[in-house]
């Protein structure tokens, strides 16, 4: 054992010794995990008892703890799911995806993507109605693949072809079903939601994500239904799980204040297959956006739904689809591709066509913040614009409490400006998650930015002179991942280790980026080729069935 009046020089010495120590044994246990499961089919249950064998140690060690003992459980399972390292080629530039975009203003109109949120409601919509109905406008991520995915795995018939999604009618079965959701919680509860008007059994699975989900509060929420969520693995909280439901869903239900907003959206679209629909109310002001953003929704498929604050009342309907569907931009996507001019030193013309429903939250949050960092959207029935004339330059005060999505870009918007006017400060929104306010503090030490935090906001007050650390960034999600893209506008040649999480959001943003200043129209919706179902990979190095089909013929 180490004395404690060891210098801190030392210990930070011994720490990074150890650090790379460990780093080398994660690296030689993930390539062996890696090797075992590249072999032939019938793998999977023999990992699953090598799993279980591994974790008994693990359960011994974390028995003899002090402190939460469940974060040994959370270790084992991130370390089971770690990649296999990939080592560079002879030559191979390891500088990361480096961002040089041209120093000449943009000028672009293109075709803007359908909500992300939106799009799987119409698709958990979809398996309700008897009708043919088409989706176009779609950006066909990951979400939406898995969420399709395993709608079909259970009877559906949705096919897809560059930015169609069609559905053939007809409904889904769900008992006996093992259904993998990926790694997005929003599809894991369209599949449990669905699930609650069945009498069933049924087995979700999910990737690494979802695998550290906390899904007790669902589980408690779904007792309410005469309905049972079990997670498989012991001490775990998250996926696999099983559900048995009684198929007895009540006509009323109030949300309990733990449970995940956006589960409220997946519950009202499934609530129209339910025996007596479903009166949906809550106390806890959280969900009121999300009820907003699933009513506008239901007013289009679901016209005799109701949405007063507190309360969505859903009635016992099949979906009125009709042929052709088109849905709201996403809004996230939206505002960051309009901040792109803001951002720029030579400011620039961004124009998305499509509807955005500036009077609704959250495009309405998504529209203040732009026109906070001096921007002058222009918002017309099937198009938004925003164009800028130079630079910009003075002080900001970017405000995203409404949205704590847009915190991220907030960030970008306020560091671009700092790094175009010498003189500018910045005050912005709290960070809303840990993992926010550490992208900051990266972020800032980075760009060689002063800045401060205290009870009532987040502050950049100026530059320190030379930035820190130019190795390529690790965005920690996707928004970070778009807000890093807008960011280079103001500082060329920024270097991003992970762009696949901004095309696991949107699959064509760098199509548009490495084409700006002008790119195409359909830049955006111009899909590449159609999943295949014995090339799509779960993440963990093994191979997942993705049933999507590029067979639809546009009219």
């Amino acid at each position: 054992m180490r004395q404690n009046s060891t210098p801190p020089r030392d210990v930070e010495r011994e720490l990074a010794r150890l650090d790379h120590k460990l780093l080398d044994i994660l690296e030689e246990r993930a390539a062996i995990l890696a090797a075992m499961r590249a072999g032939k089919k019938g793998r999977a249950a023999m990992e699953q008892h090598l799993e279980q064998r591994l974790w008994q140690a693990w359960e011994e060690r974390a028995g003899r703890a002090t402190g939460d003992k469940s974060r040994w459980r959370t270790l084992f399972t991130l370390i089971q799911d770690l990649p296999a390292a990939r080592h560079p080629e002879p030559g191979e530039s390891t500088a990361g995806f480096q961002l040089f975009p041209k120093p000449v203003p943009c000028k672009a109109q293109v075709l803007a993507p359908a909500g992300v949120w939106e799009s799987q409601c119409w698709a958990a919509l979809a398996v309700q109605c008897s009708r043919h109905a088409q989706l176009r406008g779609v950006a066909f991520n990951a979400a939406l693949a898995f969420l399709v995915k395993a709608l079909n795995h259970a009877g559906a018939t949705i096919r897809w072809n560059n930015d169609i999604l069609a559905s053939e009618g007809g409904s889904i079965k769900l008992d006996g079903k093992a259904l993998f959701v990926g790694d997005d919680a929003l599809g894991c509860y369209f599949l449990l939601f669905l699930a609650l008007g069945q009498h069933i059994r049924l087995r979700v699975t999910g990737d690494t994500g979802l695998k550290l989900l906390d899904l007790s509060p669902v589980g408690r929420f779904l007792q309410a239904f005469q309905a049972r969520l079990t997670p498989v693995v012991p001490g775990s909280k998250g996926l696999p799980a099983r559900l048995e439901s009684a198929g007895l869903p009540p006509a009323a239900i109030q949300l309990p204040s733990d449970l995940p907003p956006e589960a409220l959206l997946a519950l009202a679209m499934a609530a129209p297959s339910y025996e007596e629909g479903l009166s949906i109310s809550w106390k806890d002001s959280k969900f009121e956006p999300v009820a907003a953003r699933a009513a506008a929704v239901l007013a289009s498929f679901v016209p005799d739904a109701v949405h007063v604050p507190g309360t969505l009342t859903i009635p016992r309907a099949e979906p009125t689809l009709p042929p052709v569907a088109h849905l709201p931009m996403d809004p996230l996507l939206a505002v960051s591709l309009l901040a792109l001019p803001l951002c720029h030193p030579a400011g620039g013309d961004m124009a998305l066509e499509g509807a955005f429903p500036a009077q609704r939250s959250p495009w309405k949050e998504g529209l203040a913040l732009l026109r906070a960092a001096g921007g002058e959207p222009e918002v017309d029935p099937d198009m938004v614009r925003v164009a800028v004339d130079g630079s910009r330059r003075g002080s900001l005060i970017l405000d995203t409490m409404a949205d704590p999505a847009c915190f991220p870009l907030s960030f970008a918007l306020a560091a671009a400006r700092m790094l175009q006017d010498a003189e500018a400060t910045a005050q912005l929104s709290l960070p809303a998650t840990d993992l926010d306010r550490q992208a900051c503090e990266e972020l800032a030490a980075r760009l060689g930015l002063r800045m401060e935090q205290d009870d009532a906001c987040l502050r950049l007050t100026g530059r320190m002179g030379e930035a820190g650390a130019t190795t390529p960034w690790l965005a920690p999600t996707a928004a970070w991942g778009l807000a890093y893209a807008c960011l280079s506008m103001a500082r060329p040649g920024l270097a991003l280790a992970n762009p696949g999480g901004v095309t696991e959001l949107l699959p064509r943003f760098w199509n548009l980026f490495n084409t700006l200043p002008q790119p195409p129209r359909d830049v955006l919706l111009v899909a590449p080729a159609p999943m295949d179902e014995e090339n799509a990979d779960d993440g963990r190095g093994r191979k997942r069935r993705i049933k999507l089909r590029g067979d639809i013929t546009p009219s």
